[in-house]
Parts: structure tokens; C-alpha cells; sequence
């Protein structure tokens, strides 16, 4: 039975920050109130291989981007010029705001 190892150290942020976002046209957006969602998780498959995931999301209300709307590919920087591509976007909160799902951009 799979079971999840939390007695290693972890971090959960959930601060605002400066985001700057492009979508893949080119067009782009801004905001000072974005939060971020991330977490890594190391664990053993069924297998008994060793997995670490790093997951991030960032929320991102509509009225500070508006009318801008994120896509699929789209590119955020944070605050560290640190560069994330969006996997999926989901419509949260009573559609008050972008739940953006992403993957770091490789150095």
C-alpha cells in the first residue's frame, strides 16, 4: 500500500507576489497579487523507485489582469526571474479568479 512520507522537510508557500505573464501570441499581463501554491513531494511507487515531484500553482485574480485571459504554454515570472510554463488553466472561486498549474522552465 502506498503511503506518503512527511517527516522530510517541506516547504508550502502562499505569499502575494509580483507575476509577469505571456501568453504564447504575445500578449501579456501583470500583477502584484499573485499567489503561489508549491509544494515537493518525495515518495516510493509501487515499485519501490524513489519519485520527488515538484508541483506550483498560482492564483490570479481576474480584475488585476483583466481583460487579459491566460492560455495553456503561457510564460510567468516571478519576483526571482524564475520561469514557469502553465499545464493547465481552471476558472476558481466562483470564477473569480485563474487557478494556473505549472512546470518550472528547466535552466
Amino acid at each position: 500500500m502506498p503511503y506518503l512520507d512527511l517527516s522530510q522537510e517541506y516547504n508550502v508557500f502562499d505569499n502575494p507576489e509580483v507575476l509577469v505573464l505571456v501568453n504564447p501570441n504575445g500578449d501579456n499581463a501583470s500583477t502584484n497579487y499573485g499567489y503561489r501554491r508549491a509544494i515537493t513531494v518525495a515518495y516510493h511507487d509501487q515499485s519501490g523507485v524513489m519519485k520527488v515531484e515538484n508541483m506550483t500553482k498560482f492564483l490570479v485574480w481576474k480584475t488585476n489582469v483583466a481583460p487579459w485571459v491566460p492560455q495553456i504554454d503561457c510564460e510567468i515570472t516571478d519576483s526571482h526571474a524564475h520561469k514557469f510554463f502553465v499545464n493547465g488553466v481552471d476558472n476558481q472561486g466562483n470564477q473569480e479568479y485563474y487557478s494556473l498549474d505549472c512546470t518550472r522552465k528547466s535552466s
